[in-house]
């Protein structure tokens, strides 16, 4: 480390729990996906060519050459499906990649605890890939394949139309599916696996009950439905402290009309919740090429501001106290580096008594508190999801997850 890197940041090893890790995935392991050039920005750069079954079947057709398969024997999609009933490897890689929309071989491997899948031969993930049930995607360069870099998968757009109700059992069908179908909508690729690293590293380094992905963080599961939230909005991933506090957490590159309206509805959603047993996280993850990180901070602080004091019941409910901003270089000044502060989940608050932005820890229930902390309210709803195969593998300790329930009641 070099001497002139504060003592308040250190190596991924010093902070990381070796007893969460899967040897050879850790933090350290992992392809580092903001400070590495693999993304492109501004400038171009490499972009991932994504393959599923329908487009191989789509090729074939044409008369197109479809890609080699590590000569691993095909599958038909029938055949497949019937494969995944009582697989525990399959059925949790599936869950995996259906819970964080899109993740590395290496996040794979982190957070399902099976490295066997990492192999490019993984039987495992072949199978899924001929039940039209994922999508695989290779960074590639000036039509040059970047084979040091990790391959990607996401969940197929057209996994709808596959019926696992009837081949597997209600528990695995629930657990790997997440009670429905894949979330639709635009994928964006940067933002969903930076999303997911930050997330695995909060579960390795962090003091967290759970971690979860897109698919479960949903609006009417955060919120619950008496709010009537926009059933087609959600987090990018939701944190569960120790004592049932949920963090949601909103990863961003860019303020857009788009991210000042969604900020403006968390606002209203979070003046209307009694139970205030939720906070918003905005995590700023410009690309560090693009010189843009103070920019977006300062116009998403403006826009957190405003809506948070735009009616008399947003000032009375305090959503200023429960609407936060952090960004991603100063947890993560460096590759391989990481700043104390990332433990307590240190982030940004506005105080309209001081008029100034001051650091706060979300980890801390005396720095954020939560009067329905340990209530047998929260010790439930941590209960309901305490089994999601696609949380990280140690965070995974019950029987069983119920989706049907909102996650804050």
């Amino acid at each position: 480390m070099s001497n002139t890197t504060p003592p308040s940041v250190v190596p991924f090893s010093e902070i990381a729990n070796k007893a969460f890790l899967t040897r050879g995935y850790g933090p350290t392991d992992r392809t580092d996906p903001y400070w590495t050039t693999v993304w492109p920005n501004s400038n171009g750069g490499p972009v991932i060519n994504w393959h599923s079954l329908h487009s191989e079947h789509a090729m074939a057709d044409a008369g197109l050459q479809v890609p080699i398969r590590h000569g691993r024997r095909r599958h038909s999609e029938s055949e497949a499906i019937a494969l995944l009933n009582n697989r525990r490897t399959r059925l949790i890689t599936l869950g995996t990649v259906n819970l964080w929309r899109t993740i590395s071989t290496e996040q794979l491997v982190a957070m399902s605890g099976r490295p066997g899948i990492g192999s490019a031969r993984s039987e495992e993930i072949g199978i899924l890939f001929d039940a039209g049930l994922l999508q695989r995607g290779r960074f590639s360069y000036n039509k040059r394949s970047l084979n040091q870099a990790p391959e990607i998968f996401r969940p197929n757009t057209q996994a709808y139309k596959v019926d696992l109700r009837s081949s597997l059992s209600y528990g695995d069908w629930l657990g790997t599916t997440l009670g429905g179908q894949p979330i639709k909508g635009h994928q964006y690729d940067r933002h969903n696996i930076l999303t997911t690293e930050l997330s695995l590293r909060a579960a390795e380094m962090c003091p967290l009950r759970s971690v979860l992905g897109e698919a479960v963080a949903t609006w009417p599961r955060l919120f619950g439905p008496e709010l009537h939230p926009n059933p087609h909005r959600s987090a990018d991933a939701v944190f569960v402290r120790e004592d049932g506090l949920k963090i949601a957490v909103e990863l961003t590159a860019t303020v857009t009309p788009a991210t000042v309206k969604k900020i403006e509805q968390l606002a209203e959603l979070l003046a209307r919740d009694k139970s205030k047993s939720l906070v918003v996280l905005f995590v700023v993850a410009a690309h560090p090429k693009d010189g843009r990180m103070g920019d977006v901070t300062g116009r998403l602080r403006q826009a957190i501001k405003k809506s948070s004091h735009l009616s008399m019941s947003r000032i009375l409910a305090e959503v200023e106290n429960r609407m936060l901003v952090a960004n991603w270089e100063s947890w993560f000044p460096g590759p391989g580096l990481v700043s104390r502060d990332f433990i307590p989940l240190s982030a940004q608050r506005y105080s309209s008594v001081d008029n100034e932005w001051s650091s706060t820890w979300l980890l801390d229930p005396f720095d954020t508190t939560f009067a329905g902390a340990y209530s047998p309210e929260s010790e439930e709803t941590s209960t309901r999801l305490n089994d999601v195969f696609g949380a990280p593998w140690w965070m995974r300790t019950g029987p069983g997850a119920d989706f049907d329930a909102p996650l804050l009641e």
